[in-house]
């Protein structure tokens, strides 16, 4: 018989239905739906939860958070209270403070606390990347908080960790065509607001297509009400959303990924369009460094100036060593970041711990 897990999230995103699905291989998985984004909900998801976990506490030892929220409280709670083998992933917006473009949980004074707790109270953190736990901001050059991470907010934190990365699916993401469209470059983010248009580094990107007249700019996932107040240039295709083959199909004819970020935690699109032979230009924040590693483009710094001049290098390359980036930064994803490596990294750490 399977030892049972209870997985807790604030909305089931795709990453976590991945999760569920390969932890169901080796754990019977519970869970629990709330709109834990309404914020007008929050009180009623509370005694939802706590319900919840009461009834079926007797059932687990194990409880699995996905990012650290008011989600995470009464799970933390419970385990320290009745000896539960908690497991927090830490995820990125969970773990940093950048007041002054509105992003991030630990801005919040009373949404920190309950973060803090649950940090002190579970049984390991599970980061995405080590810089989750403590990172110098040099990229964001006006942010407040030079420092970030939870060991940066939360300097008395004793609970242990295991950095496990997020992995992906080598077969589905293949078969690109070496043969791409020059000079052709795509970003893909959800964006609905200023704040998330500017984390992600999309207003860089514009500024890119304006001087880059002759290459072609694809943005997917700008929302349709948002991409209506943006004045785009010509050479700029949007996508406000797609279906996974869709997707799929606009990573395989392009040649470059941007991810210019201004946080992240470990970028998945990123590492998609890598396994599609895209050769990858990144800002160096969260885990980008070591998505790309040596197969593309790292900016250290967010100098407009410094990113123009590398690109215009790429784009003076020949077309076979631009083919080679595409196929070493394929090689760099399915060797390190293969969802095998993920599934057998999560299994061993609960195993550890029932």
């Amino acid at each position: 018989m399977k030892p049972k897990l209870i997985y807790f999230y604030p909305a089931k995103a795709t990453f976590v239905e991945r999760d569920i699905s390969f932890l169901s291989k080796k754990f019977d998985i519970l869970t629990q739906d709330l709109p834990w984004t309404h914020k007008g909900q929050i009180l009623m998801n509370f005694a939802k939860q706590f319900f919840f976990i009461l009834k079926n506490s007797s059932k687990t030892r194990v409880y699995l958070v996905m990012f650290g929220g008011y989600w995470s409280f009464l799970p933390a709670l419970f385990g320290k209270l009745f000896n539960k083998r908690v497991f927090i992933i830490l995820g990125g917006t969970d773990c940093v403070s950048f007041p002054e473009i509105n992003y991030g949980s630990l801005r919040k004074p009373l949404l920190k606390w309950f973060i803090k707790k649950s940090y002190q109270w579970c049984t390991r953190l599970l980061p995405v990347d080590e810089s989750l736990l403590f990172s110098n901001s040099h990229y964001h050059l006006n942010a407040s908080h030079k420092q970030q991470g939870v060991k940066a907010f939360f300097k008395n934190l004793k609970t242990p960790y295991t950095v496990i990365p997020n992995g992906f699916d080598v077969e589905f993401w293949k078969n690109a065509p070496i043969k791409k469209i020059p000079n052709s470059f795509v970003s893909i983010a959800y964006i609905n607001d200023k704040t998330r248009f500017t984390l992600k580094g999309f207003d860089r990107i514009l500024k890119l297509a304006t001087h880059f007249k002759e290459a072609n700019f694809t943005l997917i996932g700008i929302s349709e009400p948002y991409a209506k107040t943006l004045i785009m240039p010509q050479n700029v295709t949007l996508f406000h959303d797609l279906k996974l083959d869709e997707l799929k199909a606009q990573l395989a004819k392009h040649q470059f990924y941007l991810q210019l970020s201004l946080s992240e935690g470990f970028p998945n699109a990123l590492a998609e369009a890598m396994l599609m032979r895209c050769i990858p230009i990144g800002s160096a924040v969260g885990a980008i460094p070591k998505i790309i590693d040596q197969t593309g483009i790292v900016m250290t710094t967010p100098d407009e100036a410094q990113l123009i001049f590398e690109i215009e290098k790429l784009l003076n390359l020949a077309p076979l060593t631009l083919e080679v980036m595409g196929l070493s930064a394929q090689m760099q994803i399915s060797t390190n970041f293969s969802i095998q490596n993920r599934i057998d990294l999560m299994c061993k750490t609960l195993s550890e711990n029932l």
